[in-house]
């Protein structure tokens, strides 16, 4: 929830094609790039935060220590990369992406 207002401070500095159009970001002046930095980092803060927030909970709802439920978080989290990006590079091998 955090995130949506930065996301909405993108767009009003870079305006909806931004959204679409990456390379136009590095387009602008200092301050808008230095905005984006900011925007970046906040975003990653948050993405942080809410990874702790779900281990806590996990860890709470089902009793289990903080440490088991960092792994089990770990552990689906690996799992759900694997299972995208294992295809994903077999397509791109046999040339379909």
């Amino acid at each position: 929830m955090l995130g949506l207002p930065l996301l909405l401070v993108l767009v009003m500095l870079f305006g909806l094609d931004a959204l679409f159009e990456p390379e136009r970001l590095t387009q602008g002046n200092w301050w808008q790039s230095a905005v984006m930095v900011l925007i970046s980092v906040l975003q990653g803060i948050f993405a942080i935060w809410s990874m702790v927030l779900a281990v806590a909970n996990l860890a709470e709802a089902h009793r289990f220590s903080l440490w088991r439920a960092a792994w089990t978080h770990l552990v689906v989290l690996i799992f759900w990369i694997l299972l995208f990006t294992v295809p994903a590079v077999y397509l791109m091998d046999k040339g379909a992406i």
